[in-house]
């Protein structure tokens, strides 16, 4: 199992010793001091008495320095450090030769690429392994996140202990990954604020929520794709239920740019050892082409939010019908004092009623099935595309409404799909607020934020309002249960989104 060092950003000795402190509290195995980003420091302070094991480092001026200094003092930093039994140092390729052995301390060799991966990694790789390190290290700057598979593969191929990142958004998950991989060591900040390179997780975050420091090569690799991604709640709820649930297991984010071959990474991915794969906006009909099997419900829809490998077959379905057609049910319970449905079948409530539909994507196409087919609703598609609305209309059998006529349409309820008011974007609002009925139920599949502009103008309006937190978390669960065979532990997933928005 690899190990969690907090990379620390202090600009003094005493910050360092207190930020030392701070990383073991947050269950960090060793620290990395940059000496390099210290405006002041005494080494031999640094190291008496240490709270934890320490990796030295003073970076070279074409590794990302933040500070320059004359190579021959930098290296007798390095020997010093060593000489005062520091665990590690970390000196650059091409500098290694300057580093005098002789004591228990290792010497990581490192390369960082901030432009981009380099052309031959392994080979790269291999020129660092045989410079006489102890641990590899490579920190490269993928383009986007199928890059990152070439990290996990070079784990593989090494024989000594190494050290791979992915900086940046698109190499994020990476630094969980890897470490299922067999990655010596990862790196994490103390805060979002004192990150020492792009797409730094906390270590708190990568202990608590991952739990990191237990990633091994037995733990099974789950994820969601999406664009964007840094919003989702996902592997917040997912990794919850792991641990609720007693499995070692690992659930990562994925921004995969729209446009790119969402298809192929699925593919890839699952060929490397993922398992499941959760799949939100734009891609939800991608994973129906990367699937060798579909769920009849997913192919009705026309839309997959989930990917689940088995055997070897990847295996496309959709949660999200029959989660916002509960949600939407429930929020009918007790509005109509004639209710006689059956409290089996909650979705009886929705028979006949008016649905307004906001969007044409795949959360819609979910939606709009699910109420029409399991609800017998009457929907009605509205979307600022004509020709999409028109299209999903067609293909659900539903009826389309352009957003600017919907002044005299009798709805009881309206669900908004699209990503209009949610987070960063929460002063949109995908339906004016004189369009919004009073008493009609009004649902935003948006859960951050849970109250929206469209939900907080719905309440002021007199209507009923459904946040989308609900449909997540059940979507959610349904995906664990299809990827575990176990029930999902669905109200420890909800109190792990809360708790996670309550931060934000």
């Amino acid at each position: 199992m690899g190990l969690i060092c907090a990379a620390l950003n202090a600009k003094s000795t005493a910050e360092a010793r207190a930020a030392m402190l701070r990383a073991r509290a947050d269950g960090a195995d060793l620290a990395e001091l940059r000496l390099d980003l210290m405006e002041e420091f005494d080494l031999e302070a640094l190291l008496r008495d240490r709270p934890l094991p320490v990796i030295v480092t003073f970076r070279r001026k074409d590794q990302g320095s933040g500070r320059i200094m004359e190579e021959s003092k930098r290296l007798a930093l390095l020997n010093r450090a060593l000489a005062l039994g520091a665990e590690h140092v970390d000196v650059e390729l091409g500098s290694e030769g300057g580093i005098v052995r002789g004591g228990p301390g290792r010497v990581i060799v490192s390369e960082h690429n901030f432009a981009g991966m380099p052309a031959d990694l392994e080979g790269l790789a291999r020129r660092i392994e045989s410079s006489g390190a102890d641990v590899v290290k490579l920190a490269v700057t993928p383009r986007e996140p199928l890059e990152c598979l070439a990290l996990y593969e070079l784990l593989g191929k090494l024989g000594k202990p190494a050290i791979v990142i992915g900086m940046g958004e698109a190499g994020a998950a990476t630094r969980l990954a890897a470490l299922r991989f067999g990655a010596y060591l990862s790196y994490g900040a103390l805060s979002v604020d004192e990150r020492t390179a792009p797409g730094q997780l906390s270590v708190a975050e990568m202990v608590g929520t991952y739990r990191a420091r237990s990633i091994g090569p037995q733990t099974r690799l789950f994820g969601v794709i999406g664009d964007p991604i840094a919003h989702s709640l996902s592997p917040a709820i997912h990794n919850a239920a792991y641990r609720a649930m007693g499995l070692d297991a690992l659930y990562v984010s994925f921004r995969v740019p729209a446009g790119s071959d969402a298809a192929e990474f699925i593919r890839r991915h699952a060929d490397s050892g993922f398992e499941g794969l959760s799949v939100t906006l734009p891609h939800k009909l991608a994973a129906l082409g990367a699937a060798d099997e579909v769920d009849p419900v997913a192919r009705s829809i026309g839309a997959a939010n989930t990917v689940t490998v088995r055997d070897g077959r990847l295996l496309a379905d959709n949660t999200d019908a029959d989660a916002a057609v509960g949600e939407l049910a429930r929020a009918f319970r007790g509005l109509d004092r004639t209710d006689r449905t059956d409290p089996t079948d909650p979705s009886d409530r929705l028979k006949g009623k008016t649905v307004l539909v906001l969007g044409a994507g795949g959360a819609a196409r979910a939606v709009a099935w699910g109420l029409a087919a399991r609800g017998r609703s009457r929907v009605v598609i509205a979307n600022r595309s004509r020709e999409r609305g028109e299209k999903l209309a067609a293909e659900l059998r539903a009826e389309f409404r352009p957003l600017d006529a919907l002044g005299d349409l009798a709805y009881d309820a309206v669900v908004n799909t699209t990503p209009q008011g949610m987070h960063p974007d929460v002063d949109a609002t995908p339906l004016p607020a004189e369009l919004i009925r009073p008493g009609s139920v009004v649902f935003d599949t948006i859960y951050n934020p849970l109250e929206t502009r469209l939900l907080r103008e719905a309440k002021e309006r007199g209507a009923r309002t459904v946040d989308g937190l609900g449909m997540f978390v059940a979507q959610g669960a349904r995906q664990v249960e299809l990827w575990t065979g176990r029930v999902a532990p669905r109200e420890v997933m909800r109190r792990a989104a809360l708790e996670k928005l309550s931060r934000k």
